[in-house]
């Protein structure tokens, strides 16, 4: 019963409406990068920084990560969408999910991009709570 409630709980309040992220533009700043190793070795890369007081990362195997990092390190403003409000069971600590970002005016990471491929909640919640009630 658990397993079904934290995954409506995700369906439900996993994402945020586009009509309330909180779009800003502004250099971004603060901007470190952490490594993350796999299991199988491979790695990513992740870029953390602010704008405006929003703190972001942004993954080495996202679409246009490589014009970001440049954009970052060279001032060029950033606008991004992102979400204040609390879209998971977790709170996180010190960042905000990015829903959209442009690199001053050319868009990089849309919206409904971010909703359909990288905050898509998992459907594991519902099948394991599926088993453990058929059981």
């Amino acid at each position: 019963m658990v397993f079904l409630a934290a995954g409506e709980y995700g369906r439900r309040y996993g994402t945020t409406p586009e009509s309330e992220l909180i779009v800003t533009t502004g250099v971004a700043g603060d901007a470190t990068v952490t490594t993350v190793r796999g299991r199988y070795g491979q790695t990513t890369d992740f870029l953390w920084f602010t704008v405006t007081g929003h703190r972001v990362d942004y993954a080495s195997d996202t679409k246009g990560y490589g014009r970001l990092m440049e954009a970052v390190k060279t001032g060029v403003p950033l606008t991004v969408g992102v979400s204040t409000k609390r879209e998971t069971l977790f709170p996180r600590q010190g960042w905000v999910p990015i829903y959209s970002l442009s690199i001053g005016t050319e868009p990089l990471l849309t919206y409904h991009d971010t909703v359909t491929k990288g905050y898509r909640g998992s459907n594991a919640p519902f099948i394991v709570g599926g088993v453990f009630t058929a059981i």
